[in-house]
């Protein structure tokens, strides 16, 4: 690398072009902690933790409380067993942590771990919320190459010169690079070995000593005598988001593709939204919303619905009533093996109640013991799935148009509580480079 302390450059000359043009630089600064670096949209996920990296006070270290507190802190933005990219480095009082806790220095202790989970968990959440995370598709046909290319591919300027560069240290070096074994674990639990070169290592911890968190962005990234110039884009600062009220007399809605996708058209953008992935979104968070602020609203059912139980869904009952309660289900026994459901959430009335109750009861029965809270929100994450309307089903442009307002109270709505995206979308400079507009 050139050295020059810019980190976007760093990602770019080690993880490549599509990986640096979906980061988002992070700088937070806390009560005994500070946070700068990088975090990888969730466009970029992968199946295994292996992109991500961070530092404690210039070390790299491996820490399942930093590791957790980060993708906590993408809940919501991923779909299950993915993993986020980011670089972090985290800056933090000595007497806060103690560095003695392995034998070859790879983890640490904080002396106040919940507050540290809780304080990164916070500042990446906060950071993606900030972004406006649709997906942008790009219509270009990769795999369309030249025989010539096939063939050769020629590699652009930067890499030429590293490779010479290489070629020179190789020819002059007294010593070699360590290399170490790091063991993952991935989402099933299983265990493999990956090379991790200590040199890229160390070329990721100088930049970030070197970072300046205030230095604002570049489309040019330098390197002596090399250019490489990034694809022109809007500054976001000026841009209007789409789902803002701003933005809310900007927006076209074109009509609806296969009874389950909405086209939109933005400014320069096609914007295709998923009406079940959107509406899911919106029920999920308000039936969150309200579950937290015991504000959820009722619908009696007369007559009340009986239902049969079995011993085991007894115990379930009788283990989350409190939860079922702050759900807004009212359970009462009616004697023998059956209770009477006689209120839903409002939210789920017409939905069959009773199947759904039965469904939400089985689910709580099969779960692997989990906090209750990670648990009930799953849950709701299920009724919220079933509630909403599915594919396949007609929606007239006024109701797409309320579900848009809706979108834009909330916290995240660019992912389904799954972690699916509710909305991509195109550019017009993609559309005009396949009608050949733009050679």
């Amino acid at each position: 690398t050139s050295g020059n302390g810019n980190l976007e450059e760093l990602v770019y000359r080690i993880f490549g072009r599509e990986i640096a043009k979906e980061i988002i630089p992070v700088s937070q600064n806390g009560k005994g902690i500070s946070i700068y670096g990088v975090l990888g949209k969730p466009t970029i996920a992968r199946a295994n933790r292996n992109y991500e990296n961070y530092f404690v006070n210039g070390r790299y270290i491996k820490s399942n409380l930093i590791a957790k507190a980060v993708e906590e802190g993408y809940s919501g933005h991923m779909m299950q067993h993915k993993f986020p990219f980011f670089i972090l480095n985290i800056d933090v009082s000595p007497e806060l942590v103690d560095v003695n806790v392995h034998p070859t220095k790879m983890d640490v202790r904080f002396s106040n771990g919940e507050y540290f989970y809780d304080y990164i968990a916070s500042c990446v959440s906060a950071m993606l919320r900030m972004q406006e995370l649709i997906p942008q598709m790009s219509l270009q046909d990769k795999i369309e190459k030249t025989v010539a290319e096939v063939k050769e591919k020629a590699p652009e300027p930067f890499e030429k010169t590293r490779m010479e560069n290489m070629s020179l240290r190789e020819e002059t070096a007294t010593y070699s690079v360590k290399q170490d074994v790091k063991v993952t674990e991935d989402a099933s639990g299983n265990k493999s070995g990956e090379l991790v070169n200590s040199a890229v290592l160390g070329i990721i911890k100088d930049s970030l000593q070197t970072l300046n968190p205030f230095t604002a962005p570049s489309n040019v990234i330098k390197a002596e005598n090399v250019v490489y110039a990034a694809k022109p884009e809007q500054i976001s600062l000026f841009e209007t988001p789409f789902l803002s009220h701003k933005a809310e007399h900007d927006y076209e809605i074109i009509g609806q593709l296969f009874d389950t996708y909405w086209l939109i058209s933005f400014n320069d953008k096609l914007l295709i939204m998923d009406q079940h992935a959107a509406h899911e979104k919106v029920k999920y968070e308000s039936l969150i919303k309200h579950f937290k602020e015991k504000e959820i609203e009722t619908q009696t059912l007369k007559p009340p619905v009986i239902v049969s139980l079995s011993s085991k869904e007894r115990t379930v009952i009788s283990e989350y009533e409190d939860y079922f309660s702050g759900l807004g289900f009212m359970i009462e026994d009616f004697g023998g093996n059956e209770i009477a459901l006689s209120s839903v959430p409002l939210d789920l009335y017409g939905q069959n109640e009773k199947d759904m109750f039965l469904s939400l009861l089985s689910e709580l029965c099969d779960e692997v013991p989990k906090g209750k809270n990670e648990l009930i929100y799953e849950k709701m994450a299920s009724m919220a799935c079933k509630a909403a309307v599915k594919g396949n089903m007609q929606m007239s442009k006024e109701e797409v148009k309320a579900l848009l307002t809706e979108m834009m109270e909330l916290d995240n709505p660019y992912h389904c509580p799954h972690g699916r995206p509710t909305m991509i979308s195109m550019t017009k400079y993609e559309l005009e480079k396949k009608f050949k507009r733009i050679v």
